[in-house]
Order: C-alpha cells, then structure tokens, then sequence
C-alpha cells in the first residue's frame, strides 16, 4: 500500500496489456472512497511501450505514469484506485477495470508516511 498527504501529487505507474483501444481513447485514472466519491486525479505523464503505437500487438503491456493529484480536502483513510478508458469520439466510457490485487492509497495527515 502507498501513502500519501492531501494536496500531494505522488507519482503512479499503471501496467496494463492492450487489448486494442485507439488511439486518442486515453487510460484515465482517479482516487475514491468507499462511497464513490473522487478523491484525486490521475493526470497523464506519458506511455511507455516497447513498440510505436502504430505496431502495437494484442497482449502487449504497455505503462502509462500519472501524477495522481490528491484534493487537498481528502480526509485520512483508505482509498483505491479507479481506472477506465476514455472514449471522446462516442461521449462514452469503457471500464471501471478492476485491478489486481484492488491497489489502495491511504492518505495520511500532514505528509507523514
């Protein structure tokens, strides 16, 4: 498990294998309670895979890194991660994906780790 302060921005990396999504459908990712609510976002860095994306294979891993930006207003707790593929073309989302092993951030007061 990570920890994190409120207002802190760590950094994220997300492993995932690609099953064929285009290009300009970005992954997205973001921090939630239990009850749902957004707790932080996941602002894009960068995609890191062994090929161009022109050559991309089914089953292929590929990274991409976040600067997960957590509200400076999230209380201490226990919070997962939320991630999705965003569809712009067709106003639509693919996912919630579930991730292995439910990946939980807990945010702590005032930066302590």
């Amino acid at each position: 498990m990570t920890a994190a302060a409120p207002a802190s921005v760590p950094r994220l990396s997300l492993y995932w294998e690609w099953q064929g999504n285009a290009e300009g459908e970005p992954l997205r990712a973001s921090l939630v309670d239990d009850g749902g609510k957004t707790r932080g976002w996941g602002n894009w860095l960068q995609t890191v895979a062994p090929l161009p994306r022109s050559e991309w294979q089914e089953g292929m891993v590929v990274r991409d890194d976040f600067g997960l930006a957590i509200f400076d207003d999230t209380p201490p707790g226990e919070y997962r991660l939320a991630v999705w593929i965003e569809r712009p073309a067709k106003n639509e989302t693919v996912g919630v994906f579930p991730l292995e092993g439910e990946v939980k951030i807990r945010v702590v007061p005032g930066g302590a780790k």
